[in-house]
């Protein structure tokens, strides 16, 4: 009997393995079989012309996935951050352990570039102004942006130079439940998720109201959230005062707790419109519990975390969003919210979400975020406004990875936005290092951003702090000097 001959089945088997991925790189990129998600495959990636790889999928380096952030003792204090805490919520300690540990050849740093404000200056004084009297009263800014911002990232460092610069020790406004809680390292935030109903502003059905993080929550009964300070900001070891805005309130109680003191009880305010309930501790607290006995007791907007006077910044990150929703913040509601506010300087980062849409309709984008623009200086009249610019976004151009095309023309947009808005402009692609810098930011060592070559990690985002906050800076000395 003829043996057979096998020594082409190898063949056989690779030709077979590519045209099956060939076939599967036309599937979805959401393709379920037998509930099995099926992660999207393209062979044909490094050939394909730069518009359609700037389409890629990639990976949100902010999205949670179980691990905790802090190291806790027995008695729950924390005690540092979780090693385990890796590649995670933009903190890639592992890339970064292993980028410090090889022995491979050094790449090239990061070319950072000191960038002035630039467009309508001249509105920045009301903002200069108050950092004037900072110790005597407190200077509130409000950071808008998308998943860049997410977990209080770049604005807790923002927070942390002004501060440094002009004083303050207030982690300020938290949401009363979020998903950027296990990643947020200014403040331990907690609270019984299956005892709150949370409604955001893209999910909002019946048209709750809501302030500007975008997000209300309605207690189910035996509802509460917790927060406590962190060891990472030494300026932020404590808070004297804890505000609660909300609205809609029943005639009832909320019980409330200073570093696990015997809880207190305060009555909420019925009248219609924001609605503040200020808590003052006795002394310094560390922690404060708040529990919501009654089912629909209110609609629960925030809390304001706040020690004494000087620079706060509140962070508004609006994850997944252009920020052209913005105008979805009942107008009255965001005005009687900065009535208790009064903020100074209002920040706009945006961009993420739009670098792939911007090819279809850019001036689309430039007429509603100027509209956006114009809606929130009615809510915050007196306040100064800048736009920072897009950051550099890189992708794979075979062997190499170059700027996004889009992100070019993105930039374009926003600086004619900042224009028509009549606003202030800083351009954050070019104090990066410009075109094709986030490669750099990628393999510096250690890394500055993720893989996905978009976003920041945590040391990242420190430096785009420092770099925003110089210019800030520099600005406010440039008009001090000029009076």
């Amino acid at each position: 009997m003829e043996e057979k001959n096998y020594r082409n089945y190898p063949v056989y088997l690779f030709a077979t393995i590519i045209a099956l991925l060939y076939v599967i790189s036309f599937l979805p990129k959401e393709q379920q079989i037998f509930g099995v998600h099926l992660r999207h495959v393209d062979i044909l990636s490094d050939l394909k012309q730069p518009a359609e790889e700037a389409q890629k999928e990639t990976i949100d380096p902010y999205e949670y996935k179980g691990e905790d952030f802090w190291k806790k003792d027995n008695s729950g204090n924390i005690t540092g951050m979780s090693p385990v805490y890796a590649s995670i919520g933009g903190f890639d300690f592992i890339q970064a352990l292993i980028s410090a540990a090889s022995n491979s050849a050094p790449v090239a740093d990061p070319q950072f570039k000191n960038q002035e404000l630039n467009g309508n200056t001249d509105q920045m004084s009301y903002f200069y102004n108050n950092l004037k009297n900072a110790a005597k009263k407190p200077v509130r800014i409000a950071h808008f942006g998308d998943s860049i911002i997410g977990g209080d990232l770049i604005t807790m460092d923002i927070r942390d130079n002004l501060q440094k610069e002009f004083g303050g020790q207030s982690p300020g406004v938290l949401a009363i439940t979020s998903q950027d809680i296990k990643f947020r390292m200014t403040t331990e935030h907690s609270f019984a998720s299956d005892k709150w109903q949370t409604v955001d502003i893209n999910r909002n059905p019946k048209k709750l109201p809501m302030v500007a993080n975008g997000s209300v929550a309605i207690p189910k009964g035996g509802s509460w959230v917790e927060y406590a300070v962190t060891p990472h900001y030494k300026n932020l070891n404590a808070y004297k005062t804890v505000k609660i805005y909300y609205t809609d309130a029943k005639a009832s109680s909320i019980n409330y707790s200073f570093d696990g003191a015997p809880a207190k009880s305060v009555a909420l305010n019925t009248n219609a419109g924001v609605q503040e309930l200020v808590l003052n501790a006795p002394k310094p607290a560390k922690k404060v519990r708040i529990e919501f006995p009654v089912e629909g007791q209110a609609n629960v907007f925030c809390v304001s975390l706040e020690n004494g006077g000087g620079v706060i910044v509140d962070n508004f990150s609006f994850q997944g969003q252009t920020g052209e929703n913005l105008t979805r913040l009942p107008l009255d509601l965001l005005q009687q919210f900065n009535g208790y506010m009064d903020y100074s300087l209002v920040i706009l980062q945006f961009g993420l979400n739009v670098i792939d849409k911007i090819e279809k309709d850019p001036a689309g984008y430039d007429k509603n975020m100027v509209e956006v623009v114009k809606y929130l200086k009615q809510a915050f009249p007196k306040a100064s406004f800048v736009m920072m610019g897009v950051n550099d976004k890189g992708f794979k151009k075979g062997a190499n990875i170059v700027s996004d095309p889009s992100v070019l023309k993105l930039l374009a947009v926003q600086q004619s936005i900042a224009k028509n808005a009549d606003i202030a402009f800083w351009n954050l692609f070019e104090a990066m290092g410009g075109m094709n810098s986030m490669e750099s930011w990628v393999k510096a060592n250690p890394p500055l951003a993720s893989s996905d070559y978009t976003h920041f990690n945590d040391q990242g985002a420190r430096k785009v702090a420092d770099l925003f906050s110089a210019a800030l800076i520099d600005g406010y000395k440039e008009a001090k000097n000029k009076r």
